[in-house]
């Protein structure tokens, strides 16, 4: 969103280990915390985070620990594949980038992440709130996920049924557990279609969604048996702007920063939003984005 204050103190371990030690070690002292991905769906209030962010990119990402190993024709890392029975169960850290998993997966001819490839954020926080696109979520491959239990201090293996996996939630949610790999199942399939269809997705999604300006993506849930955005719109609230911040024009499902915005003006905007949904249609919309921090 480009928008939000300093974190009190950031963190960048460069090894599982590294994580799990400062999460054991902020556990420890009761000192606030919070594990970063690639923020996607994250807004940072203005006054900050008075806590630790820690990031995962690098320890759960590209690093020793992490299963991507091989290099591909054009540089891009691809993951550990082992072959079960016809699908190819794919092994990938949990910062990791979940567009370079997919496109990796591409590159391989594994097919089933092409509906995802447009998704920004890591793995791990794609498992974190079950994201999804165009009708797939990542709960369709997900096979096992290992995590780092908090209470226990041990680290476990979670098959899918433990994932408890629904519309932008999962067990991960409610449990005090680190996301730290997952295995995901893809199929074989040719190369040129896969990368095809990723093509049609992402033109889909450059033509209807503000891609050009700062956003956290879809910031209201779906409601059940209607879209956010078709409320919004109908609601005659396209446009509407409080400070920098901007119900998009291009898709009513967005709030956008359109210059200078605050985290203020955008959750300001966003209660106007639920309200005048609320009153022009009885629904009740829920923000999507998680919601760290202080005011100032």
């Amino acid at each position: 969103m480009r928008v939000g204050g300093p974190a009190g103190a950031f963190f960048e371990p460069e090894s599982e280990d590294g994580l799990i030690g400062l999460v054991r070690g902020f556990e420890a002292s009761g000192q606030p915390y919070f594990l970063l991905g690639n923020g996607t769906n994250v807004v940072v209030r203005d006054g900050g985070y008075r806590g630790a962010v820690v990031s995962t990119v690098k320890a759960l990402g590209r690093s020793a620990q992490s299963p991507f190993k091989a290099h591909g024709s054009k540089g891009v890392q691809i993951p550990n594949v082992i072959m079960k029975g016809g699908v190819s169960s794919v092994v990938c850290g949990a910062g990791e980038s979940l567009a370079r998993v997919c496109r990796a997966a591409a590159e391989r001819g594994l097919s089933g992440m092409e509906a995802l490839s447009g998704i920004p954020g890591t793995v791990g926080g794609a498992i974190y709130m079950n994201a999804g696109a165009y009708g797939s979520e990542i709960a369709d491959l997900v096979v096992a996920v290992r995590a780092y239990d908090r209470i226990t201090e041990n680290c476990i293996m979670l098959s899918l049924n433990e994932c408890g996996f629904g519309y932008r939630v999962s067990v991960f949610k409610a449990r005090d557990m680190v996301i730290l790999s997952a295995e995901l199942a893809l199929r074989p399939g040719n190369r040129e279609e896969i990368e095809a269809k990723m093509a049609d997705y992402t033109r889909r999604r450059n033509e209807k969604q503000p891609v050009e300006l700062p956003s956290a993506g879809s910031f209201f849930k779906r409601p059940e048996g209607d879209f956010a955005g078709r409320l919004i719109e109908a609601a005659g609230l396209k446009g509407l702007r409080v400070g920098g911040a901007q119900v998009s024009e291009k898709h009513a499902g967005f709030i956008v920063n359109a210059g200078g915005a605050t985290a203020s003006d955008v959750l300001a905007l966003a209660d106007m939003v639920k309200a005048r949904v609320f009153e022009a249609s009885g629904v009740r919309l829920e923000e999507e984005p998680v919601v760290i921090g202080v005011d100032v």
